[in-house]
């Protein structure tokens, strides 16, 4: 990091003590409105926006890091009076992450990254289908929780590339994020109070963390493991070193007690994605990573996806025939009850992809799917399954960006593995491949738009290139 400060500490502006000041006011009414205990609110978020103006790198690390150690707090959803409609801990954070990347955006105004279009033509989109929603109020919701994530991402590339040395600190602070949740996920082990899936006469305690789900918790642990990969190869110190290695390890262990099929196969895949493009490590680093990977295949085929989960040969079971028509008026009876996980997403997709074609071009609006899912499982659920959904929600037009977006992705990244001068970035350009491939993956068959918090570890890490960008004279 050298000697220098990050970011020269001044006091702030009198228009950024103005915009904080309007943007804190409008959080607390709305925490205030929906039951929230504001003055808690208002605490950690006033705490979180002085650090922000003082020092925007610690403040937007901080805040990321606060929204995963204090998810816990926000299970307990508070509900709208009368509206379908809910918000907790991690919904007022997207609010002031929202609030703190516009005033970064207004007072800073930084060079666009390679995905700042892709990520405004996605948000327009959304917010285009939200009046054509059956609940646009749960849509606007929904496009709150994309907010963020743009900003999140716009924000950290221009602090990466004013300082490349806040790189590495990043992802430090992003692997140190994993304790607190680990913690609570080892007491979960230990008092069999994590989230329990039934099935005849099984039960399993699947470890959920911080997080609202399993799945999602999954995903991020697999983040943490490659990150610490990354922090092993590239530490000097032998206990720094041994640590990692027991981290990553014992991350590993947890996401195995996720009982979490996508994320699991998702690890596997991204180890083998990082085993082949580390072309500059040495053939038996690359092999050890791959017998990893297969080492975690075998468990988790053998011993985690047994009883309540079915077995592997479960996922051949016989899906559940749909309806051949989405009339308003037909209300089918609820498709693959007692099936797997995949014959219940399959129907689901199916499902969401008939929806899709009563309005192809907007969709049926951000929030709509849950309105009508009832009809195919019985109950609310999103389609769980991020491309399908933005099918169904958003139209072609919604699909187009996202998939915009996802493409340029893919391109800057190849291009920074490309292009990398040495060994550091050739390695970071690896695993941040693989997290984006086990990430897109993971989109494939769960809620990742819909459960943003990972959203927040992962889109920042895409940023990491811009602190390189200079160096290889690229634009991305």
């Amino acid at each position: 990091m050298g000697d220098k400060p990050l970011v020269k500490l001044a006091f702030p502006t009198r228009a950024w003590i103005a915009l904080a000041i309007a943007w804190l006011g409008v959080s607390a009414v709305v925490a205030w409105a929906v039951g929230v205990p504001y003055g808690l609110f208002l605490a950690w978020a006033g705490i979180a926006t002085a650090v922000f103006i003082l020092h925007p790198f610690a403040g937007t690390l901080g805040l990321l890091i606060l929204n995963i150690v204090a998810a816990d707090w926000g299970q307990a959803f508070v509900l709208f009076p009368g509206k379908p409609y809910n918000i907790n801990q991690a919904g007022l954070a997207n609010l002031v992450m929202t609030g703190l990347a516009l005033l970064y955006v207004i007072r800073r105004r930084p060079r666009p990254a390679p995905l700042t279009l892709p990520f405004l033509a996605f948000l327009a989109a959304g917010i285009v289908s939200v009046p054509f929603s059956s609940s646009p109020f749960a849509g606007l919701r929904d496009w709150t929780r994309m907010i963020p994530l743009a900003g999140l991402y716009i924000v950290a590339a221009d602090l990466f590339r004013e300082a490349p040395e806040r790189a590495r600190v990043w992802i430090v602070g992003v692997v140190a994020s994993s304790v607190w949740p680990a913690v609570v996920a080892v007491y979960q082990t230990l008092t069999d109070t994590g989230l329990h899936t039934f099935r005849d006469e099984f039960t399993t305690n699947r470890l959920l963390g911080t997080f609202g789900h399993p799945i999602t918790y999954g995903m991020y642990l697999g983040i943490i493991v490659l990150m610490s990969l990354l922090r092993l190869r590239e530490s000097d110190h032998c206990r720094a070193r041994v640590a990692l290695a027991l981290w990553g390890g014992v991350s590993l262990a947890l996401l195995f007690l996720t009982y979490s099929r996508g994320p699991s196969f998702v690890m596997v895949a991204a180890l083998v994605v990082l085993g082949l493009l580390a072309r500059r490590e040495s053939w038996r680093t690359r092999a050890a990573v791959c017998l990893v990977a297969a080492a975690f295949l075998a468990a988790s085929l053998l011993w985690g996806y047994t009883g309540d989960l079915g077995g592997v040969e479960s996922l051949l079971e016989e899906i559940e025939p749909l309806p051949q028509t989405t009339q308003r008026t037909q209300v089918p009876v609820p498709a693959a009850q007692g099936a797997t996980s995949f014959a219940w997403r399959l129907n689901l997709w199916r499902f969401a992809v008939m929806l899709a074609k009563e309005r192809p071009l907007v969709g049926l609006g951000l929030g709509g799917f849950p309105q009508q899912s009832p009809r195919i499982v019985g109950f609310a659920v999103t389609p769980h399954n991020d491309f399908v959904r933005v099918l169904a929600e958003m139209g072609l037009l919604g699909l187009g960006a996202f998939i915009w977006l996802w493409a340029a992705l893919a391109r800057r990244l190849v291009r920074f593995w490309q292009e990398a001068a040495d060994r550091t970035q050739s390695l970071l350009a690896a695993v941040l491949l693989a997290v984006a491939v086990g990430y897109g993956i993971n989109c494939l068959a769960a809620d990742m738009l819909n459960n943003p918090t990972a959203g927040w570890v992962f889109w920042p890490l895409m940023a990491l290139p811009e602190a390189f960008a200079h160096r290889a004279g690229t634009r991305g």
